[in-house]
């Protein structure tokens, strides 16, 4: 909402008159003006009400003495201040409320400054968002705040002056009596009330005759002076922009004024007049535009006024005592007109009253307490008598007749015209006389001229006398005949001009109960209808008094749906419509002889039905055990009427129903008084209703907006478009409340709802029901669609969406399985490196045991080969070492000979010597062995001479020896030395190849061996 509520009457009213409202002729106050109370018992938090706001979700917030109220048309949900929780409003008392543009809701407080409801996140803030000294925020009194169409803030307050602020919330501008700046001063600081014209001046209304305007060019202020003394006199101001451009002011104290803001002239001043044919009261607390141009004004003592306008006439609503319907209280301090046209009247000590703009369909403007005073009991029987009175006939307090004709409606009883307090059925003649039955008292004729009454009763000894004395009902043919249903004798009837009662046989080929509840008499008159308690339907011909029995058949879906009936009524179309107590309506067509049947299952309210009749427009009225409807039977479109609102604990009895003759009204008995039904209903257009979402529940917790429970569940306002409502997957419990901006009638509201991507058909829910509950939900995206109806229309094809995510498990959300997919992937590619590994691996020692088995062999042969070079060294060396034995044995064989025998022989001796030691000698057999001992050792001895060059060859043969692994005794057996001479050698060896006396010569020969490549 950008203006305050006055504004936009005004737009409404411009609106009119481009052609895009309603007629232009204004609207009195129809006489059926029942209003609806919303007081403590209801939920408000306190009786008295300061302010009264529609927001733009259409929700009213209600300001009171004692909390901040907002109502969605169930309940209320309260505001009150908590120290224990942020966010919470700051003070009780409110005095004033304003929406601004974004659908923030401002409050301002008797002692407290102003708190600011954020829609967004649901939390209260206090006001000036920014450091301001220039008034003690903490104790200012507000009496208004306006936003103008610029964004400025207006606040006024009490004592303060005013003050202006600009959409960025920066103090613009100040103004009071102690503001020195030229153009800044008022002339009272006691503000209560601005409004903007269509130039964008602000006028603003102070205490005393303090009238200004605001200039935003010049940012001065005016003061307007120069009326008559005492004009504008008052404490309080409110001030409204009528369609002709007039300003209205309405002042606490001197009435109201007509100001020309052109002229700058009061044309008109009404006062408080002693007859109330014009203002009730000069204390005027607020003013507001309705659709049709007319001037609603509430009053501090003297009521709601409405001056029309256009003719200058005034209506007045007062609190009437005994009269429920009427305002409880004549101290109203402000105005609401709801987008439906409802008049929301806020009070002191009497909560709010509610004026539909349909008006009520029950004629309320009673006193109900006075009827039942004067002995008015359960109304069991209707009756118009020639002259237009109505007749009832009650149970335990007789008889009573009933004035339609003047207003307010003359109830009298009549305790003394007869002697039968329990009056069970009534009809008048053509004569002007009254036939009355009674429970256990029998018959009466009542003239009502003379005022005599003839009495008709049973006598057991008198077979002709009345059949029983519980007469149930009455019909009368047009030539005089009566007939009489009594509950346990049957039917009788008695011929015209006689006092012989004739009796309709009971059995088989007669009636098929004693208990009979309703007759009817068919239009041809040639049939009487007969309905009985437990007998179904009988169907008398009244040409020659034979019989017919309709039975309910459990197989048969066309027969009556039960014998035990309440009710009969015939249509203009000759349908005869039947009413069972515990199943339905039946219609039965004489052309076909089969019954139609309708109940719960046909959208009724309920299956027992208790009376039915008929208007001119086709319309079927019914009443039943859960109140009345209007039925259309051709489009099969049920209104739930309800029941009249202040019969407390009534029903309505069966056939007590009576329609008046070239009148709306219907007249229906109850079980606690009567009621007058208007059957002209103003109805609200379907179309019009909103619908919103009013709260959410998750497992029995209420959810708010914004964070909560570690989690964002409502982004934002529920009924904003781009909010969303993300649940979980683990949430249970899901329950969302709804309602729609029909407020006053919610009652009768009716709810569909779907939820995309669960179900597919709507789901209709019982009238007054406005929640659905979902035990879970599975992950996904959804759509929640709500429609609503009142209970005369159709759903219409509009429908209002939410939408839903519910967040699915880890493991089942679209990152989760990407990871999967790359685990698997990665898993994959594991696995296939692994088993490609593992096969190179397995190619890989497939390969190294070929190798190593060619290795092997090869190493085998080798082996065979080293062995035999082995063997051949080993050969070669036992060789040489047997030869040198052998020649040094022959040797000493040799010189063991005397040389002295011969000197010939001598000669020869020393030749063979010197072979025997040439021999001993020669290198020749260790040059073989050298090779072969380099091809068995892998050149051993030629890597031995690059390491060590300067080594001899026998000195390289004894590491040669060394590498063989021989022992000392070996060597000196082959080297042809001792044993001592090869420790020697080696010790020389060690010296020469530099190692140290702990050195291992073998060790390091064997090192020598293993630097040989492989």
């Amino acid at each position: 909402m950008i203006f305050r509520t006055k504004l936009l009457a005004k737009c409404s009213w411009l609106l009119l008159m481009l052609g895009q409202a309603i007629a232009l002729q204004s609207q009195s106050i129809p006489y059926r003006s029942t209003f609806k109370h919303l007081t403590v018992d209801h939920g408000l938090s306190h009786s008295t009400v300061h302010a009264l706001l529609q927001d733009q979700d259409g929700f009213v917030w209600v300001g009171t003495r004692f909390g901040l109220n907002r109502y969605d048309g169930y309940s209320f949900e309260t505001f009150l201040p908590d120290t224990t929780v942020s966010g919470s409003i700051h003070r009780h008392s409110v005095q004033t409320l304003m929406e601004d543009r974004v659908g923030n809701i401002w409050v301002g407080h008797q002692t407290g400054g102003i708190s600011v409801w954020d829609k967004k996140t649901g939390q209260f803030h206090s006001f000036p968002f920014h450091p301001n000294e220039t008034v003690d925020w903490s104790t200012i009194h507000v009496r208004d705040i306006f936003e103008d169409s610029q964004g400025n803030i207006w606040i006024g307050t009490i004592g303060g002056g005013a003050l202006m602020f600009d959409s960025d919330y920066t103090l613009q501008a100040h103004l009071c009596t102690y503001c020195h700046l030229p153009g800044k001063t008022l002339a009272n600081d006691f503000v209560f009330d601005f409004l903007e014209d269509s130039m964008g001046n602000i006028w603003i209304g102070t205490a005393e005759s303090g009238l200004h305007l605001y200039d935003p060019n010049s940012q001065t202020v005016e003061n307007l002076t120069g009326f008559d003394e005492g004009m504008l006199a008052g404490y309080g101001k409110t001030m409204l922009m009528g369609p002709s451009g007039s300003l209205w002011i309405g002042t606490s104290g001197s009435g109201l004024y007509k100001f020309n803001p052109s002229s700058r002239q009061i044309e008109q001043v009404f006062r408080q007049t002693p007859n109330a044919s014009g203002l009730s009261h000069d204390l005027i607390t607020d003013m507001q535009l309705d659709a049709h141009g007319n001037l609603l004004i509430a009053t501090d003592g003297g009521g709601f006024n409405m001056l029309h306008l256009q003719t200058q006439t005034w209506s007045h609503l007062r609190y009437e005592p005994g009269v429920p319907g009427s305002l409880n209280s004549d101290a109203l301090y402000c105005l609401l007109v709801d987008r439906l046209g409802n008049y929301w009247m806020g009070s002191f000590d009497g909560g709010i009253n509610i004026l539909p703009s349909t008006g009520s369909p029950f004629d309320t403007d009673r006193q109900y307490g006075v009827e039942w005073a004067k002995g008015l009991r359960s109304v069991l029987s209707l009756a118009l008598d020639s002259a237009g009175m109505v007749w009832m006939g009650t149970d335990g307090g007789g008889l009573f007749s009933l004035n339609t004709s003047q207003i307010p409606y003359q109830l009298e009883p009549h305790p003394n015209r007869l002697d039968v307090p329990v009056i069970t059925c009534l009809h008048s003649d053509q004569k002007g006389g009254m036939w009355v039955g009674s429970f256990a008292r029998g018959l009466r004729y009542m003239n009502l001229h003379t005022r005599t009454t003839t009495s008709f009763t049973h006598h057991s000894q008198d077979s002709h006398s009345l059949v029983h004395d519980n007469v149930w009902d009455l019909a009368h043919t047009s030539d005089g005949t009566l007939w009489i249903g009594t509950l346990g004798g049957g039917v009788d009837f008695l011929p015209p001009n006689e006092t012989t009662f004739h009796h309709i046989p009971i059995g088989k080929n007669g009636l098929s109960d004693v208990q009979i509840l309703d007759l009817l008499l068919d239009k041809p008159e040639q049939n009487l209808w007969v309905a009985t308690e437990r007998g179904g339907l009988n169907r008398i011909h009244l040409k020659d008094l034979s019989i017919t029995q309709y039975r309910h058949d459990p197989l048969d879906s066309t027969s009556l749906s039960s014998d035990r009936l309440r009710c009969l009524f015939e249509g203009s179309d000759g349908t005869l419509w039947v009413g069972t107590e515990f199943s339905g309506l039946n219609a039965f067509s004489p052309q076909t002889g089969r019954f139609r049947r309708f109940g719960t299952s046909s959208n009724f309210p309920s299956n027992m039905i208790n009376s039915i009749t008929e208007t001119e427009d086709g319309a079927m009225w019914i009443s039943t055990q859960a109140g009345i409807v209007r039925w259309d039977s051709q489009t099969n479109s049920i209104e739930d009427v309800g029941i009249d609102p202040f019969l407390e604990n009534n029903q309505y009895n069966p056939r007590a129903i009576l329609k008046l003759p070239n009148d709306k009204r219907l007249i229906l008995g109850g079980t606690n008084g009567y009621s007058i039904l208007h059957t002209d209903l103003q109805r609200v257009d379907t179309a019009r209703l909103q619908v919103l979402l009013t709260g959410m529940i998750l497992s029995n917790q209420r959810v708010s907006q914004g964070i909560q429970a570690e989690r964002i569940i409502i982004s934002g306002p529920l009924n904003d478009s781009d909010t969303r409502i993300q649940l979980s997957w683990r949430d249970r419990g899901i329950t969302f409340e709804f309602a729609t901006n029909e407020l006053v009638h919610s009652e009768k509201v009716q709810f569909q709802y779907r939820l995309g991507n669960y179900e597919r058909a709507w789901t209709t829910l019982p009238v007054g029901q406005r929640t659905i509950k979902y035990a879970s939900l599975r992950p996904g995206s959804y759509q929640l669609e709500l429609r609503a109806r009142n209970s005369h229309s159709t759903f219409p094809p509009q429908t209002y969406q939410w939408a839903l995510e519910v967040a699915p498990p880890f493991w089942q959300t679209w990152w989760f399985r990407i990871l999967i997919v790359l685990a698997l992937l990665s898993v994959g590619y594991g696995v296939n490196r692994f088993l490609l590994n593992r096969q190179k691996t397995k190619f890989r020692e497939q390969a190294l045991e070929a190798e190593q088995e060619i290795l092997k062999l090869k190493n085998s042969a080798l082996e065979k080969d080293v062995s035999h070079k082995q063997s051949q060294l080993s050969a070669s060396l036992l060789q040489t070492a047997h030869k040198n034995k052998l020649l040094n044995d022959f040797k000493r064989e040799l010189k063991s000979i005397d040389p002295t025998e011969t000197a010939e022989a001598n000669k020869i001796l020393k030749s063979i010597l010197r072979e025997i030691n040439h021999e001993l000698k020669q290198e020749d057999y260790w040059a073989q062995f050298q090779l072969v001992f380099d091809q068995t050792h892998q050149s051993f001895i030629e890597h031995l001479q690059k390491v060590h060059p300067k080594l001899s060859n026998h000195e390289k043969r004894l590491c040669c020896f060394i590498r063989m692994k021989l022992a000392n005794r070996e060597i000196a057996s082959i080297l042809n030395i001792t044993i001592n001479g090869v420790e020697q050698g080696k010790y020389r060896l060690k010296k020469k190849l530099h190692l140290d006396k702990s050195d291992s010569l073998n060790d390091y020969i064997e090192g020598i061996a293993r630097e040989l490549p492989k």
